[in-house]
């Protein structure tokens, strides 16, 4: 039996349905997943990490379809972007896509203490408090006491509006990250009503599934550019793949990156988007 090593050391069995439903993930076609994933197949040894497993499946897919080539995976594009203000600023904005109103960086008082909130949403009657907890290295979890702190700073915010300290009735807390919560952290939220966006959970509205619902991949997910230069171009107001692909390179140029830079950020960003599930 073949097995593969997982980041965190484990091992588990090779199974290539993991590998046809990555590919489907990153290309979009079931008919390429099928045949990188026989492929992947007959190429995997005992002990080989699922690190390389993913590559092998870019490399692969990018033969289908070329723009592949230009992109990296989008759990690692979202670990690439700035804990703040990128992160907090991409979950604002996927609240938005949901049909909230949303609010950022709030200070607000509680019955004991100010809190610093990353986000409140708003919709209808509901008010959802968004703590937001960004992780640079995609695989790291969520641990039970960052949960057990959203819980009570809940209960002070609640304290805080009932005595008329604030104008917030906070209906829920609500906890986004990049990553994935560890089974503790896990039972406790669901004990406590605390709701869960992250990587893989909730299935169907997860973290990854919402972003590639509402083609909210971040610039992060481009290959080829260093980091300043991503940077440079989210601080210029393209968070999105579709919003770069959508600005013209002559803009981008007299914000201060060179032009051949700027030409070839849109034009991957496009292919890039075009190729995209």
């Amino acid at each position: 039996m073949i097995t593969v090593v997982k980041a965190d050391g484990s091992r588990e069995p090779f199974q290539r349905k993991k590998v046809f439903r990555t590919c489907l993930r990153i290309c979009g076609s079931p008919e390429v997943a099928e045949a990188v994933s026989r492929e992947v197949e007959a190429r995997v040894y005992d002990g080989i990490s699922t690190k390389e497993i993913l590559q092998m499946v870019f490399e692969l897919a990018a033969k289908h379809k070329p723009a592949i080539a230009h992109r990296t995976d989008l759990r690692m594009a979202l670990s690439l972007l700035r804990s703040k203000p990128d992160f907090e600023w991409f979950i604002a904005r996927l609240f938005e896509a949901l049909g909230y109103r949303v609010r950022r960086n709030l200070i607000i008082q509680g019955f004991c203490v100010e809190h610093e909130v990353d986000v409140l949403a708003f919709k209808g009657g509901e008010v959802v408090y968004v703590e937001v907890k960004h992780h640079v290295q995609p695989h790291r979890y969520v641990d039970l006491d960052v949960v057990e702190k959203i819980w009570a700073t809940l209960l002070d915010l609640r304290e805080g509006y009932e005595k008329g300290l604030h104008s917030f009735d906070i209906s829920k807390p609500l906890v986004a990250t990049n990553t994935k919560l560890t089974w503790h952290a896990s039972k406790y939220a669901r004990c406590r009503g605390v709701d869960i966006l992250c990587w893989n959970i909730p299935r169907g509205r997860s973290l990854e599934e919402l972003l590639v619902k509402f083609k909210m991949y971040p610039v992060t997910i481009l290959k080829g550019f260093n980091l300043e230069t991503l940077y440079k171009v989210i601080d210029l107001g393209y968070m999105t793949l579709k919003e770069l692909a959508e600005a013209e390179p002559e803009r981008l140029s007299e914000k201060g990156l060179p032009e051949e830079t700027a030409r070839l950020l849109v034009e991957h960003a496009g292919k890039v988007l075009e190729a995209m599930p």
